[in-house]
């Protein structure tokens, strides 16, 4: 009874740790990603239209989402740190159905408990947490929708309401971020093996067509919203197809680095799920789902024995891996399809009805919490050490120096209402200083405009290296910001922009706190 105190208070001192840490890495961390979400969030709130008045290149979901939030509660500055504390929101709320999936099916708090912790200490989670973007939030929907639907579809009675809420929510997911769209197949998959296994009774067979209906039905509904961008189907195909395109033979033209071929892309894939948190998670699974079927003697005796919904789970994580290796390049946040999953099939793994298994599984997860502790700890701790400064939050520093920059505009006389023009927009944004929505996406966009037409580049509101001077021929920016290293190495896309402001006679400010370079015009 005492151990299993100490053992609970453990928990919870590296629950407070790993949420300590998610929280430290969220509020420092920054990638240029984040620049093309927020940008479209921000320009959504002053109403601008997605993909008819600037480029987006994903889904709407999130620039809806945030945009209509900053709309609504009034929201008219710090919007980049608003937008990583939504970021926190979604991990906690993947991290809550997790739990509830866990007490559903494990009937346990401390094992459900500990495979939240792992979760929270699983960098390839919290990596994608700790960005304004749209790769948690999409998570969420998904562990959500599997929750609603394992309640409904596999325990007791089928309830077809929450089926289709399954599908909403999973409409969601792909409203946020396209590549979820694979999940819907293994969903349906289960619902028709339903139906083919009760096709002689007449009753089960008009329920699975029923749930066939209503999980169709929550898709529908769930991308409803979708429909509102596709008036302009050109547009929408290029933001969220077209443009992925071109971006690979950019890469292939210029050399860029990430993961091309297929080799290397399995390479890739490879290192990824096989990181140490990564491969711990692999190992526990692969102990319970040991232990469970080790008195089994045939394979089919053991897929009986499996708990419902483990066969679901192994195939989202089987197509969720697929999916990861289609774009090309591939990147390690992809792969936070799959791993979410994993947790799914860990939950499965360590179900029972044996008390000694049990206490096997609750041993076990305490020694995967230490060992993912003590691999990702120090990582953490350097995190929580750096947010102990306040300067080393990325949302307050950014919107100091936008200030700033507004600042230095205004004592030079120069209107706050002419355009800035920069890869790094967030910069401007954070104090409501307007953009040029050819750089809404960032360097993205921007970059492969050279390979677009100019009606092309017209239509998808572009422009590119080659074509500066015409888009400022008409009104020359009031300002022009390089961002600093950790926007990214855009070095060869900055440069027209410095040659611009060189040959302008824009003049060179220093910004306090800014590693970039920030022009004002004569």
């Amino acid at each position: 009874m005492k151990s299993d105190k100490l053992a609970f208070r453990f928990l919870i001192a590296i629950l407070m740790f790993a949420i300590a840490g998610a929280a430290s890495m969220n509020m420092t961390y920054f990638w240029y990603d984040e620049h093309m979400y927020i940008s479209a969030s921000v320009l959504v709130s002053k109403g601008y239209v997605l993909y008819k008045d600037f480029a987006y290149l994903q889904m709407p979901y999130l620039p809806l989402l945030y945009g209509s939030l900053f709309k609504i509660l009034d929201i008219e500055s710090h919007y980049f740190l608003i937008g990583k504390l939504i970021s926190l929101f979604f991990l906690a709320l993947s991290s809550l159905f997790l739990y509830l999936l866990s007490r559903r099916i494990l009937h346990d708090g401390f094992l459900s408990l500990g495979i939240v912790i792992l979760f929270l200490l699983n960098f390839s989670i919290l990596s994608s947490a700790a960005l304004a973007t749209n790769f948690i939030m999409p998570v969420a929907f998904s562990i959500i929708s599997f929750y609603l639907f394992y309640i409904s579809f596999f325990e007791n009675q089928i309830k077809l309401l929450g089926i289709m809420f399954a599908g909403i929510c999973l409409a969601l997911a792909i409203g946020t971020k396209l590549t979820f769209a694979t999940l819907t197949a293994p969903f349906a998959l289960m619902i028709i093996c339903f139906m083919i296994g009760n096709k002689n009774s007449s009753k089960d067979y008009r329920k699975s067509i029923l749930c066939i209906l209503f999980y169709l039905t929550g898709i529908i509904i769930g991308l409803l919203p979708v429909l509102l961008f596709i008036s302009d189907l050109e547009s929408f195909i290029f933001n969220n197809l077209g443009f992925h395109n071109f971006n690979t033979q950019w890469r292939q033209i210029t050399d860029f680095d990430g993961p091309m071929s297929l080799y290397s892309k399995l390479q890739f894939a490879y290192r990824h799920l096989f990181k140490t948190d990564n491969l711990l998670l692999l190992l526990a699974i692969s102990l319970g789902f040991g232990l469970l079927i080790k008195n089994f003697q045939s394979f089919k005796d053991i897929y009986k024995q499996l708990p419902a919904g483990t066969s679901l789970t192994f195939f989202l994580v089987l197509i969720a891996i697929l999916t990861a290796l289609t774009p090309t390049p591939t990147w390690s946040h992809y792969y936070s399809i799959p791993i979410s999953f994993l947790f799914i099939l860990l939950i499965f793994s360590l179900a029972s009805d044996s008390e000694e298994k049990l206490r096997i599984n609750k041993q076990l997860i305490v020694i995967f919490i230490l060992a993912s502790t003590v691999y990702n700890g120090p990582s953490l701790l350097t995190f929580i050490s750096r947010s102990a400064h306040q300067e080393s939050w990325v949302g307050l520093r950014l919107h100091t120096i936008s200030k700033e920059m507004r600042l230095a505009l205004t004592e030079n006389d120069i209107s706050t209402d002419r355009k800035i023009a920069s890869l790094s927009p967030i910069y401007a944004l954070e104090s409501n200083l307007p953009v040029y929505p050819e750089f809404s996406t960032g360097p993205f966009l921007y970059r492969i405009g050279n390979l677009l037409t100019a009606e092309q580049r017209k239509h998808f509101v572009g422009t590119s290296t080659n074509n500066l001077d015409d888009l400022f021929s008409q009104a020359p920016p009031a300002a022009i910001i390089i961002g600093s290293g950790e926007d990214g190495d855009l070095t060869d896309l900055n440069k027209p922009l410095i040659e611009y402001a060189i040959a302008n006679n824009y003049r060179k400010i220093p910004i306090t706190g800014f590693g970039g370079e920030f022009y004002i015009m004569p």
